[in-house]
C-alpha cells in the first residue's frame, strides 16, 4: 500500500480503494496540512493544495471529482468552508449553511450530503445539508445528534447512505417531498 508522504489524520477522503484521495488534516497538535494525496492502488502521489489547513473535514466523491467541506483549525473551531476538486486543483464553492466539524459525508462532487457533526460552544448537532452543485439545502435533522461516520454503497450515491453514531445507525433514503427519510435501527 505504501506510506503517504503527508501523513495527516482527520482528513477529508474520497474515491475508491484503487483511486482515492485525502486532503488537509492534522499533522501534529496545532499544525494542519494543506496537501492532497492521491492513491492509485499501489502508491501515493501529490495532488492540488487545499485552500487552508483544517482537521475534522468531511469529504466525498471520486479522486478526480471530489467535494470537501466543514472542519476546524487552531483558533477556528468550526467552519463552513466547502471546496470542489477536479483532479488537480481545489476551488472554493458555496459555503455550508451551518459551521461544524466531524460531520458524515456521502455522495458526489455535485450531489453531496453532510450529516451530524459537532460545533464548539454548542455541542453535538443533528443537522443535515444536501449540496446540489449550486447551494446547500437544509434537510430534516437526524434523530440523534453527534459526530457522524457516514457511508453510502458507493462514493457517488446520496440516494442511499448510512449515518453511524456509536451504536445508532440511521438510513438516508434520499430527498423527497418531505425532505428526508431517515429510519433508525
Amino acid at each position: 500500500m505504501g506510506t503517504s508522504p503527508s501523513a495527516a489524520y482527520t482528513s477529508a477522503t474520497a474515491g475508491t480503494q484503487t483511486a482515492s484521495l485525502y486532503t488537509t488534516g492534522q499533522k501534529a497538535p496545532g499544525t494542519r496540512s494543506t496537501a492532497t494525496e492521491e492513491y492509485n492502488g499501489s502508491s501515493w502521489t501529490g495532488g492540488g493544495v487545499y485552500p487552508t489547513g483544517l482537521s475534522r473535514v468531511t469529504g466525498c466523491g471520486t479522486q478526480t471529482a471530489a467535494t470537501a467541506f466543514l472542519g476546524s483549525a487552531p483558533g477556528v473551531p468550526n467552519t463552513t468552508l466547502a471546496c470542489s476538486y477536479n483532479g488537480s486543483s481545489w476551488t472554493a464553492i458555496t459555503s455550508t449553511n451551518e459551521e461544524r466539524n466531524d460531520a458524515g459525508g456521502a455522495g458526489s462532487q455535485d450531489n453531496a450530503l453532510g450529516m451530524g457533526g459537532y460545533r464548539s460552544g454548542v455541542g453535538s448537532l443533528a443537522n443535515v445539508e444536501l449540496w446540489n452543485g449550486t447551494s446547500w439545502i437544509a434537510q430534516n435533522s437526524l434523530a440523534n445528534a453527534g459526530p457522524t461516520s457516514m457511508r453510502g454503497p458507493s462514493a457517488v450515491n446520496t440516494a442511499s447512505a448510512l449515518a453511524v453514531q456509536a451504536s445508532t445507525v440511521e438510513e438516508w433514503t434520499g430527498p423527497s417531498a418531505a425532505n428526508l427519510n431517515i429510519t433508525t435501527s
